[in-house]
């Protein structure tokens, strides 16, 4: 069946999605505590990847984590100006990436961020 994976950095915010989706009885949603711009690769490729901060760049372990015919969407910009959602396509290996539109969203930290 289908899985969600989702990487946090700040343990406070960890700890509680985790408890929560416990709660809630969400059992194929699984959530690390970890630096989330190298992505979770011992469970990749992913069909979906969807980043909810601000990067500099567009992080390449997540695109390398991305299967073939999957997505990702990425803010890319500095946070004091608007940044643009990325969409990264990938087909037969290929990357066909493209803006979607203005956004603002906090800093993307990590290895591949901020």
């Amino acid at each position: 069946g289908m899985h969600v994976f989702s990487v946090e950095r700040i343990s406070g915010l960890y700890f509680q999605t985790r408890d929560l989706l416990h709660r809630l009885g969400y059992r194929k949603v699984r959530v690390q505590l970890s630096d989330g711009t190298l992505g979770w690769k011992e469970h990749g490729p992913f069909d979906r990847i969807i980043v909810t901060a601000g990067a500099p760049n567009i992080p390449e372990p997540l695109v390398s984590q991305l299967s073939d015919n999957g997505i990702m969407v990425v803010p890319v910009g500095k946070v004091s100006q608007k940044q643009k959602m990325m969409k990264i396509e990938k087909n037969k290996g290929e990357l066909k990436i493209s803006s979607i539109g203005e956004v603002s969203f906090v800093d993307l930290i990590g290895d591949h961020g901020w």
